[in-house]
C-alpha cells in the first residue's frame, strides 16, 4: 500500500472485470461481479510470493486486494495495520485474500462483497 501513488495509472487507462479474471485465473480463481471500479491489477511479491494485486475504487477509497497463493497463508495475520493503513485477509478455497485501506476506513462490507464474489477452483 505504501506505494500506491506510483500503481495508480494516469487518466484515461481502464480495467475491466476480464483482464481481472484473466490474471486471477493463474491462482484458480475468477470474480463474479465488480466490487469497485478497478483501478489497477498487476502481480506483485509480497514476501517474495507471486500475488495479484488489484486496487479498487470503492464509496470508502482507494482499497488494495491482494490475492495470494494458499502456500503463503502462515505469514499472512488476520488483521494488521501501520500508521497510516490497517487490513484484514482471509481464505477463500484455493487463496488467501488480502483487503488493505486508510486506518480510519471500515473495511468490512467490502470483505462481505469480496466473499461473495470471488471464486476459486479446487
Amino acid at each position: 500500500m505504501t506505494h500506491l501513488s506510483k500503481e495508480i495509472p494516469q487518466v484515461g487507462y481502464t480495467v475491466d472485470l476480464d483482464q481481472v479474471n484473466a490474471k486471477l485465473a493463474s491462482f484458480g480463481g475468477m470474480m463474479k461481479n465488480p466490487v469497485g471500479d478497478i483501478k489497477v491489477a498487476n502481480f506483485c511479491h509480497l514476501q517474495l510470493t507471486r500475488s495479484l494485486h488489484v486496487i479498487l475504487d470503492t464509496p470508502a477509497g482507494l482499497v488494495s486486494v491482494f490475492v495470494v497463493p494458499p502456500d503463503a497463508e502462515q505469514q499472512i495475520p488476520q488483521n494488521f495495520e501501520n500508521q497510516q493503513y490497517r487490513g484484514t485477509s482471509f481464505s477463500l478455497q484455493k487463496a488467501r485474500i488480502l483487503v488493505v485501506g486508510d486506518k480510519d476506513v471500515n473495511l468490512v462490507p467490502l470483505t462481505e462483497k469480496l466473499k461473495n464474489t470471488m471464486v476459486f477452483s479446487a
